[in-house]
């Protein structure tokens, strides 16, 4: 059996590849600031013609991201275009709206980005098709056992949850913090 090699970087192995999706929290970031040298190293990946696509699984659309990488520092001319499941999530619940569907979000108020600007009709638990989990109403306090009561009267009435989140926990800085996986 061959025996992996180990990197000491990217532009090793960059000449090998005409393109490359690259994630956002826990490879560009921390949630607070650039790892060192990434966006050095896809800047110079796209110099010698590569396309760079970031892809996240952070539950607000790429614009929203695009504007925090640009607070925290990330380069622009580090990337080509951004996707994430809070793209994939507005286009999914424009087909509910579309199928009559109603909508109850549960998460914080920096997420209602998701909806905003849709014709989906948001209501309350009890009203609702359709369930959108985003997050902990507050991630500085709250624990998944906090949902749990209302995560099993969703379930006991059979409604889809959309998580546009999968993650558990992340990385905030120097603190971990749930998310709604």
């Amino acid at each position: 059996m061959k025996t992996p090699t180990l990197l000491t970087g990217f532009a090793e192995i960059a000449a090998n590849y005409a393109a490359v999706i690259c994630d956002v929290w826990g490879v560009l970031h921390n949630g607070q600031q650039p790892f060192d040298g990434v966006d050095n190293a896809l800047r110079q990946f796209r110099q010698g013609g590569g396309k760079v696509l970031l892809l996240s699984n952070a539950p607000r659309p790429s614009l929203n991201v695009q504007s925090r990488l640009d607070e925290i520092g990330t380069h622009r001319d580090a990337y080509d275009n951004i996707l994430t499941s809070g793209d994939a999530t507005r286009s999914l619940l424009s087909d509910m709206h579309r199928a009559g569907k109603k909508c109850c979000h549960v998460g914080p108020d920096k997420d209602h980005d998701l909806i905003a600007g849709l014709a989906i009709e948001r209501v309350a638990a009890d009203h609702a098709d359709v369930i959108l989990l985003s997050g902990m109403y507050d991630d500085s306090t709250e624990t998944p056992d906090d949902y749990a009561d209302m995560l099993a009267q969703f379930k006991a009435r059979g409604l889809p949850l959309i998580c546009p989140n999968p993650d558990r926990i992340v990385q905030f800085g120097d603190r971990i913090i749930y998310c709604a996986g």
